[in-house]
């Protein structure tokens, strides 16, 4: 079971970093400090932001509104 657990999480945090990239990409954004943006936003660390954007509890918007 927790093999799973960490597979799933480790799988929102590649797909969070993905979906971030290209969202940012295809809107032109650059320069985004992910750890000031984590912080502004509750996560402890990058990996718990991207894994968080991985499983939409925060969604692009609010990472490009911060």
């Amino acid at each position: 079971m927790q093999w799973f657990r960490t597979q799933s999480s480790e799988d929102n945090l590649r797909y969070g970093r993905q979906i971030l990239e290209q969202e940012c990409k295809r809107l032109g954004v650059s320069g985004l400090d992910i750890e000031a943006i984590a912080r502004k936003l509750g996560c402890r660390n990058e990996e718990g932001f991207y894994m968080s954007v991985g499983v939409g509890s925060i969604r692009i918007d609010d990472v490009l509104d911060t």
